[in-house]
């Protein structure tokens, strides 16, 4: 898939698919995993790694990517690409898009695309993880930065656009957290510790600082009992959508271990419709199910896998999500 335009989708699985090594593009241009624009979408439980250019674009160009708002990216992994691992781009039209528990790591930027003196010349070589030509429309909450050892940790978030006259001052992860809050808040640097990254496998290690460290997706919007949960944010979960042999979501509550399934969404009044009974407080928190204390940051969830690695030439599942 190289673009979804002016829809609501899900996406998930593995980008690029294992096994087939970097996702190499004819001509300069650094192409992404998933170049996107649109409202109200689920880009989750990815893999995104390898790629010449970024793992997932968020996009605005033209009369075919006009909108990109309100979008929910969670939890995935963008890392050891040739640009960047999110990228976000100028424009209007762009706002809500919400980013918790990814890991973007080990990115190095190459100038494939030579037309731009601020790629040959600043960006070269620089741990780019994420490249952002705004400041407002989106959150980072609860994800992994690192650029491995060594690397200049001030552009581990890089401000700018590859056309402007004078890109800002780039910071570190911390600067950011303090003086953005409104755009990033309560992320880590430190290095994720996959199973085997030579290998490409990017479940935490047992000793991995992405084990029990996310944050959860939401809370409940007021105490209560039975089936039906309203929630503050009913964005990241997904119904099955009517679809044959879809499933929704399992839920599980902060502090219980009890677990619920996704019947009916309901967006406009924030409500999740449960096939089964729970109890819960005001401004609980809640999340898809997970196996520790709280959730993993990653595409994997320690004890409780959430992908499963996909055979040689399988790809991304798409799903059309709500109109």
């Amino acid at each position: 898939m190289s673009q979804i335009s002016d829809l609501s989708w899900m996406v998930t699985g593995d980008i690029p698919p294992n096994g087939t090594g970097p996702l190499v593009t004819e001509g300069t241009a650094p192409f992404a995993g998933i170049q996107y624009a649109g409202q109200e979408g689920i880009i989750r439980h990815n893999c995104f790694y390898d790629l010449q250019g970024p793992g997932l674009d968020l996009t605005l160009y033209g009369k075919e990517a006009r909108y990109n708002t309100d979008n929910r990216v969670y939890p995935n992994v963008f890392a050891c690409t040739a640009f960047a691992g999110v990228a976000l781009a100028e424009g209007e039209k762009f706002s809500g898009n919400v980013f918790k528990n990814n890991v973007l790591a080990f990115s190095r930027f190459v100038p494939n695309d030579t037309r731009w003196k601020w790629f040959t010349t600043t960006l070269k070589d620089q741990p780019v993880q994420l490249l952002v030509a705004r400041r407002n429309g989106f959150w980072f909450t609860g994800n992994v930065f690192f650029g491995g050892a060594g690397p200049d940790r001030r552009y581990l978030i890089t401000v700018g656009s590859r056309d402007w006259d004078k890109n800002t001052e780039q910071h570190e992860v911390s600067w950011w957290e303090a003086h953005e809050p409104q755009l990033f808040g309560g992320n880590l640097e430190c290095d994720p510790l996959f199973a085997n990254l030579a290998a490409r496998d990017f479940h935490p290690a047992a000793n991995s600082p992405l084990v029990d460290a996310g944050v959860f997706l939401t809370r409940t919007a007021n105490a209560g009992t039975g089936t039906e949960m309203p929630v503050e944010d009913a964005g990241y979960f997904f119904d099955g959508y009517e679809m044959a042999g879809e499933e929704g979501d399992l839920i599980q509550l902060e502090g219980q271990t009890q677990r619920a399934r996704i019947k009916q969404v309901d967006y406009t009044k924030k409500l999740l419709i449960l096939d089964q009974p729970l109890v819960w407080t005001a401004g609980q928190n809640v999340h898809l199910s997970y196996a520790g204390k709280r959730p993993d940051i990653g595409a994997y969830e320690l004890g409780l896998d959430k992908v499963e690695a996909p055979a040689p030439g399988t790809g991304t599942k798409s799903i059309p999500q709500r109109e």
